[in-house]
Order: C-alpha cells, then structure tokens, then sequence
C-alpha cells in the first residue's frame, strides 16, 4: 500500500508519523485511502523436470519427479494520485509503485502407482 505523509508546521506542533499526524488533540490521516493496482503482462519462463520410477512389484511403482520453473525478469510500474483534506491539513500527490519480479516456483511429488 502506497503511503505518502507530510509535516506541517502549526503553533500547535504537528509532527508526522508514516502516514499519520499527531497534534496535541487528535490523531488525523494525512493520505487517502489505499488502492490497488492490476497487472496482466506475459512474459517468458522456462521449466526443467527430472523423475525416477521404481518398480515395487508386478503391478506396483513409486515414480518421484522434481520440477523447477522460472519467469523471466519484468518489471511493474503503477501510479495512483491521492488527496486528502482533513481539518487544516491537506496533502495531495502522486504514490508511484516501481518494482521487478521474477517468479521461481519448485515441486517435488511422489505417486503410488498401479498398473491395470
């Protein structure tokens, strides 16, 4: 969640803390209300799968297989602007979210089989 917070200096000293403001009397948010951002972009990954199988009986087998995947690097950029008015303090602006992501998932799994 985006939180942009300003101090504002009053005779009642107003002192800022993260997304609140603290006066003598009151404890007032200086920030809007949270949003949420949505990204649908596609990107390239790989995966690579290694397994074994052995044969318990006749008709039995346990077979044990490990997969590792990745994504590619990419990178998400949202913007949001915010207004706020609360009393005498007011604060207004832009929260910009910048980041990268790679997504790397692993399994193992191990089956009982049984041949008919």
């Amino acid at each position: 969640m985006p939180a942009v917070a300003r101090t504002v200096r009053r005779r009642d000293e107003v002192h800022q803390r993260g997304r609140l403001c603290r006066d003598r009397r009151t404890l007032v948010n200086v920030t809007g209300e949270p949003v949420s951002f949505s990204n649908d972009d596609w990107v390239w990954g790989g995966a690579a799968q290694v397994g074994a199988t052995y044969t318990i009986g006749p008709r039995w087998f346990l077979d044990l297989a490990y997969t590792f995947a990745r994504s590619e690097e990419f990178k998400i950029k949202n913007a949001a602007s915010f207004s706020n008015s609360n009393g005498p303090l007011t604060s207004s602006g832009v929260a910009f979210l910048n980041t990268r992501e790679q997504i790397t998932k692993q399994s193992v799994v191990l089956t009982l089989n049984r041949q008919f």
